[in-house]
């Protein structure tokens, strides 16, 4: 019998404290089937003159790393703060928690304007073939959906040094988990107060983040990258289709209205009335408006990237609350 078998392929990870370091997984992290590692390599060919129609008769790699793509993940209150250490704000922790019992932590991600603090983390990634530890894994891109015709959706995509084969990581326990019911979505488009109005139709909302990151090669005796650079400036992008009941948001488009757009998942009870949340805040005008039609209905498609905002000091941020004091 082969080898190789999907249902035995696991990944697990650890955020890494000094950058590039292997070092022993700290949780399972399951993703959704499909996902596997992807080694870049560039090779020089050496093209000389021999009397001869062959090409090459030599090579060598100059330089190489490692993606991590296609990861789709199942969105829970538990793990999306540690996912999103990687990508929107690192070093996030739950504070002291509130007053109730069990405690509510609130893990709350305000994007850095003027350093990189975004967290590296190193994946071991395994089946019953081989298994690879993956360090210096920098978060590069996600994607968050969420609609009323289907679960949350999340896709994460890594750039890494370099993959050792290694063993895993053994006797990591499986973790309770709640996931982030994307049918559950409320979304809330306002020019004053963020989080106010209740939008009366919204059918779907999608946030794309880039980080921008490029590997950096440097004379060290390694093929792999020292590290990766973030070298372009980032936005969050959004995309939402609401039903054309009324042409009032469409107008804010025509008119550069700067929107500021709160969505909202809320889970199970934590104590009292206070609830596992996911809020996604986003600020900015509306750059495109696209018409369509889903279920006999005429559609609006608006979509834009995040554009700052003065008075809440960011065009974007993300908060989680959970039960949770700390993130494995």
């Amino acid at each position: 019998m082969p080898t190789g078998v999907m249902p035995l392929s696991h990944f697990q990870a650890a955020i890494e404290a000094t950058y590039g370091t292997i070092l022993p997984a700290t949780r399972k992290q399951p993703i959704l089937p499909g996902a596997f590692l992807k080694e870049h390599g560039e090779r020089h060919y050496v093209e000389e003159e021999r009397g001869t129609y062959e090409k090459h008769y030599r090579s060598y790699v100059i330089k190489s790393h490692v993606e991590l793509t296609g990861m789709q993940v199942a969105a829970t209150f538990e793990d999306l703060p540690w996912f999103l250490q990687a990508f929107a704000k690192g070093g996030v922790t739950g504070g002291a928690g509130d007053a109730g019992s069990p405690k509510m932590y609130t893990y709350s991600f305000v994007p850095t304007l003027t350093s990189n603090d975004l967290k590296s983390k190193n994946w071991e990634v395994a089946d019953d073939t081989a298994n690879f530890s993956v360090a210096g894994c920098v978060g590069q891109s996600l994607e968050l959906g969420f609609g009323t015709d289907g679960p949350m959706t999340m896709s994460v995509g890594y750039v890494g040094q370099r993959a050792v084969p290694q063993a895993v990581t053994g006797a990591l326990s499986d973790r309770v988990t709640e996931d982030i019911n994307a049918a559950l979505f409320k979304a809330y488009i306002d020019t004053a107060t963020i989080g106010s109005t209740l939008h009366a139709y919204p059918l779907s909302l999608k946030f794309t983040l880039d980080n921008g990151y490029s590997p950096l090669f440097v004379g060290d005796g390694n093929l792999y990258p020292k590290e990766f650079v973030r070298g372009a400036r980032r936005a969050l992008k959004i995309e939402t289709m609401l039903a054309f009941d009324s042409i009032a948001e469409y107008n804010t488009f025509k008119a550069g209205t700067e929107r500021k757009i709160r969505l909202r998942v809320e889970g199970s009870t934590i104590h009292t009335t206070v609830k596992k949340t996911l809020d996604i805040d986003w600020y900015g005008p509306w750059a495109e408006a696209s018409f369509g039609e889903q279920g006999g209905l005429k559609t609006v498609t608006l979509s834009a990237d995040s554009q700052y905002n003065a008075a809440a000091g960011r065009s974007w941020s993300m908060t989680i609350q959970n039960a949770l004091a700390t993130l494995p």
